[in-house]
């Protein structure tokens, strides 16, 4: 098929008018208008996790309700759902737009407080622009808005002037929590609670929006990533409702299984994508990019668009798959976290967190719907931060108010435990030269099946470090340490307590998909633990050594039986066993059985 009308891949278009201006594929979500309108709900919070397509959502919602867009609505949303199934209210409000993505939060308090209200003025200052013809000739305007020193006072006098004038309002507000987060993480909690309680600008912001709802605020729809800022400012406007849970809203931003299919088959038509390729992108996008979910609709998984575009195109510069599958900027976007697992170079309790879903695989939760900054170190709280910045998901209900969280899938895995090793070495010190020499020992393990020096150099770290100091660390499971440097192998995947023939071994570190052409060498570690009153007595120690061996052996057999296990052998990979012993003081025992 001729290119020449093909689509591009609309990575990093957020726009939705220049989406469809200027010939980017796009996946149709113009039907959630439909559904969000059925919802009788005219004032709405919509979270996702970074990269997710909220700016998109909101851009498209601008422009199906903007009373300007009345003659273009056909061009425009040619080919979607919405031009064939319009509702009422299209074209029927004047919109509002507010983006607070781009604040800087490294100057002082006065002049991040200056720039939040700047960028205020110029939303307001682009709404005039872009309805002079209706709002013709206001002489007041410059002088009205320019004397005004506060965010709030900018909304109050535009919504008196608005009301004045009968207009009906649609407000939109992109990424809502953005710049409060990055406050939070640059500057601190003292400095984050002076915006967002009692009479700080960011809270007053949202409680002049909201009265502005009495008057000519007739909807708001509002994104964010997640529940934190929401809990702490908006207790003034508490009107809104927030949908982000909802079945019917779960895949209103992602791509679902559908979406997948007809973009590869779009591209396959125009010879962009191998037809022979097909299945192994499917394969990678499963694994890296999907298992999202974010209602009780646990069938309906959900794929990040942002990694699927970036893949695509990758795939299509390169005319093959990529070697790298997770974009460098991404991982970067969950670096700044670390402040909520380390405080003061000590391990905070949330790091036990982490430490239990990397080793059981998945964490027990409520899902708290309000979590004020003051809470977040509470278990429960904690994990619903998790799950709205997309670290982790939902995988199924676990009783009546509780569920199952876990981590999505590769991408966001390689980050979490990335994530954890940075925390880790902050704490204990480690220096880069080290992480080099384990990367090198983990080319040798996949390639040579030469293992040792790798699980040594991990585990005489957990030792060394975990001795040297008078903090948590000393109660840090030598599993979860050799499982967070396990992030740095780029040959294998870790999985923590896979099933395995009725049974769970503690990790078994399985091949990678890009890592498949290369690697010879599969691993079972089973972990045996002596207390410490068997380590005192050097006979009763080697008893219970020799105790504790017959039974990974015993295990490691029937793990062999596994038809995983014969899935590495098809394809022509050694599984080697390897057994480890700690007690609290040191390794007492690592070897390969046969």
């Amino acid at each position: 098929m001729q290119n020449d009308n093909m689509k591009y891949i609309p990575r990093g278009i957020g726009d939705f008018f220049s989406l469809k201006n200027e010939n980017y594929y796009y996946v149709d979500k113009t039907n959630y208008i439909e559904v969000l309108e059925e919802t009788r709900l005219k004032y709405i919070f919509f979270l996702r996790p970074r990269r997710f397509g909220k700016t998109l959502l909101i851009s498209t919602l601008a422009n199906y309700y903007d009373v300007n867009k009345k003659d273009t609505f056909d061009k425009i949303f040619n080919e979607t759902y919405i031009k064939d199934n319009p509702t009422p209210l299209k074209n029927s409000y004047y919109i509002l737009r507010f983006d607070f993505s781009k604040i800087g939060t490294s100057e002082s308090l006065e002049k991040i407080e200056r720039a939040f209200n700047k960028s205020i003025y110029n939303s307001i200052e682009k709404f005039y622009s872009d309805y002079k013809d209706v709002i013709a000739n206001d002489s007041e305007f410059l002088n009205a808005y320019t004397a005004l020193d506060s965010a709030f006072s900018l909304i109050d006098v535009f919504c008196t002037k608005m009301s004045n004038r009968n207009l009906k309002l649609y407000v939109l507000i992109d990424e809502y929590d953005n710049f409060a987060n990055n406050l939070l993480m640059d500057k601190g909690e003292e400095d984050y609670l002076s915006i967002t309680h009692g009479t700080g600008f960011f809270r007053s912001f949202f409680t002049a929006i909201k009265a502005g709802t009495s008057s000519c605020v007739d909807r708001f729809f509002i994104t964010g990533v997640s529940q934190l800022v929401l809990s702490d400012v908006t207790s003034g406007m508490n009107i809104g409702s927030n949908i982000s849970f909802r079945n019917d809203f779960n895949s209103m931003t992602g791509f679902n299984d559908k979406d997948v299919e007809e973009i590869l088959e779009y591209y396959i038509s125009f010879d962009k994508i191998k037809r022979e390729d097909k299945e192994e992108i499917k394969k990678i996008f499963k694994a890296y990019y999907n298992n999202y979910c974010f209602s009780e609709n646990f069938e309906e998984r959900v794929h990040n668009p942002n990694m699927v575009l970036y893949f695509l195109d990758a795939y299509m510069s390169r005319k093959r798959i990529p070697s790298e599958l997770i974009e460098s900027s991404f991982a970067t976007d969950y670096r700044k976290l670390e402040y909520l697992v380390i405080k003061n170079k000590q391990i905070s309790d949330n790091f036990n967190v982490l430490q239990e879903v990397m080793t059981n695989g998945d964490v027990t939760s409520e899902l708290v719907e309000s979590f004020p900054i003051r809470e977040i170190e509470n278990s429960s709280e904690f994990v619903s931060l998790l799950y709205y910045l997309g670290l982790l998901t939902v995988k199924e209900r676990a009783g009546l108010v509780k569920y199952k969280f876990c981590i999505p899938n590769l991408a966001i895995k390689k980050i979490v435990y990335g994530y954890m090793t940075r925390a880790l070495n902050e704490v204990f010190e480690v220096k880069n030269s080290f992480i080099y020499e384990l990367q090198n020992a983990f080319d040798k393990m996949a390639i040579n099946g030469e293992w040792e020096k790798a699980l040594s150099l991990c585990i005489e770290s957990y030792y060394n470090k975990t001795s040297v100091r008078d903090t948590n660390g000393k109660e840090l499971a030598l599993k979860m340490f050799v499982l967070a440097y396990l992030s740095f192998d780029a040959y294998h995947v870790a999985q923590s307590e896979p099933e395995l023939n009725r049974g769970y071994a503690d990790i078994y570190l399985k091949s990678s998909i890009l890592g498949e052409a290369y690697t010879k060498y599969e691993y079972l570690f089973e972990f045996k633990y002596i207390k410490s009153e068997d380590s005192e007595n050097e006979e009763r120690l080697q008893k219970v050594i020799n105790e504790k061996l017959e039974m990974a052996k015993a295990q490691l057999k029937k793990y062999e039986e596994s038809g995983m296990l014969e899935e590495a052998k098809k394809a022509g990979r050694e599984v080697k066993k390897i057994v480890i012993i700690g007690s609290s003081k040191k390794l007492e025992y690592m070897s390969q059985v046969e």
